[in-house]
């Protein structure tokens, strides 16, 4: 008998004695030069953008600790060099935090 599990790869072997045994495997990511390379070059970028605007990642640092949880609303206004506004704001969600949570351990 096997099983595959959404949350990793479980599988569950019976053998000749009719012990179960459990092994879990880790998924394995492949990844081709190419993209190791966008990872590297993003990485750069992230880093010549923590340089140039240091309260910002501190900021965010912040409010990740302090207030990302569902029912928090995040506004978000832009003003362009001519002028030009945009405004925007969201309720985080409960799905939201999931998401949010990847993108916070891609920033480790």
């Amino acid at each position: 008998m096997r099983e595959l599990h959404s949350n990793g790869a479980i599988r569950r072997y019976h053998n000749k004695k009719n012990k179960v045994k459990v092994v879990r495997a880790e998924r394995k990511v492949n990844m081709n030069f190419s993209q190791l390379g966008k990872i590297q070059e993003l990485k750069g970028h992230m880093d010549t953008f923590r340089r140039n605007h240091p309260k910002f990642p501190m900021f965010l640092g912040a409010v990740a600790q302090n207030a990302v949880e569902e029912g928090t609303i995040i506004e978000i206004n832009v003003t362009a060099p001519n002028g030009a506004h945009y405004e925007t704001n969201l309720k985080l969600r409960a799905e939201d935090l999931e998401f949010i949570r990847a993108l916070q351990e891609m920033g480790k």
